[in-house]
């Protein structure tokens, strides 16, 4: 595994310095990089997987959490622009992190950055899924995170890991509650592909095609077989999907 910046807010798990594109990949809220671990190994050796590592997680718990999205991005911005600069890279973000890939997308192209040749969301329409009213409330979202699955049983059952995953997740809840995404002008040009499971609880599958609304570019939407964290339930057909879609 190794830092592709000097903060650690980018994970390569499986270097390929000789790959024709970079995908980097962009976790839920309370995720870390280590979602992206078997893609990095299933992907082919033309695409080398790079994680993005959000603060106050991991291997970077001492630093502070972001308070909002525009700070959030900053440091994503700064962190993606000299990787930008080295060649073709795609960005893909599951739920929370489809949000953050959008909004870095936009930020690279404020300050004349190299943008991504493809966009991928998944798990998170434009205007964003239903969460609970209040991120405070420990009750609501404990019962929230076991309703979307993608978190073993056997780590919500031990005290301490349960207090650090929820002190995750609700940071990061807290994080979109203020966050108000924007239609761009004008819209981007690249093509974006959504992607979201045909059971989520969260986010319905018509709601995805808002993101349409971001790009004049090309759009597409897939379904998959499953729930929220379809991304584990389906990995083989989500990992071929993808690409088909980077090879395009």
């Amino acid at each position: 595994m190794a830092a592709l910046s000097a903060p650690g807010w980018l994970i390569r798990f499986v270097p390929r310095p000789q790959a024709r594109l970079r995908l980097i990949c962009f976790p839920h809220a309370g995720g870390t990089a280590l979602a992206f671990f078997r893609w990095a190994r299933r992907l082919p050796e033309d695409i080398e997987v790079v994680a993005v590592q959000y603060p106050g997680r991991a291997e970077r718990q001492g630093h502070p959490m972001p308070g909002g999205m525009r700070t959030l991005v900053a440091g994503v911005r700064a962190a993606v622009a000299p990787v930008a600069e080295q060649g073709p890279y795609a960005f893909f973000g599951h739920s929370m992190g489809a949000a953050v890939a959008y909004e870095t997308a936009l930020a690279l192209r404020a300050t004349g950055v190299p943008g991504p040749e493809h966009l991928l969301v998944s798990g998170r329409s434009h205007q964003g899924p239903d969460l609970p009213e209040s991120s405070d409330d420990q009750e609501a979202a404990m019962r929230l995170i076991r309703r979307l699955g993608g978190t073993s049983p056997a780590l919500l059952e031990d005290a301490e890991t349960r207090k650090a995953i929820l002190a995750m997740v609700t940071a990061d809840w807290r994080l979109l509650e203020s966050y108000r995404p924007s239609l761009p002008e004008p819209p981007l040009s690249l093509p974006v592909t959504a992607m979201t499971g045909s059971h989520d609880p969260i986010t319905e599958v018509d709601g995805m095609h808002s993101w349409s609304r971001v790009t004049g570019g090309p759009f597409a939407l897939n379904v998959f077989p499953g729930g929220h964290f379809y991304l584990d339930t389906a990995i083989d057909d989500v990992i071929a999907h993808i690409t088909v879609v980077l090879r395009a």
